[in-house]
């Protein structure tokens, strides 16, 4: 999701459709009625682009068509030409960065599974001593 003054955005990548924001769908019924028809029609819209894109690549091979269709093609391209170029300073995002980003979602990672290990423990616990529901 991205906020901005005037709207918010869903960028929905797995579907690859862009949901707009533009009311205040939490102030009446209506407006969540709104909300919900607003939100059909921008994933139907997007639908019908990426059926149209997927058509169309089965008939060309165009840049535009492939980055349409794959949400990290700008990252990838980038990538290939620094790497075939021999040229790290080219790299869309700096392999420090990158190594940081890992480490930061392996710690997060780490965190998620002692808190479910914690919470399989009591539940464990409670199975063993009969209060478990």
């Amino acid at each position: 999701m991205v906020h901005g003054s005037e709207m918010s955005l869903t960028a929905d990548l797995i579907s690859q459709t862009l949901v707009e924001h533009d009311r205040d769908y939490k102030s009446s019924g209506v407006g969540r009625v709104l909300n919900n028809v607003d939100n059909a029609i921008d994933r139907f819209t997007g639908t019908v682009q990426n059926a149209r894109a997927v058509l169309k690549r089965s008939n060309t091979d165009e840049w535009d068509t492939e980055r349409l269709l794959n949400a990290h093609y700008y990252q990838n391209h980038a990538e290939s030409i620094a790497l075939e170029a021999g040229d790290p300073a080219r790299m869309p995002v700096p392999l420090s960065e990158s190594r940081w980003m890992i480490r930061l979602m392996s710690e997060i990672r780490t965190a998620a599974d002692r808190s479910a290990e914690r919470q399989g423990a009591t539940i464990d616990a409670g199975a063993i001593t009969g209060d478990a529901e």
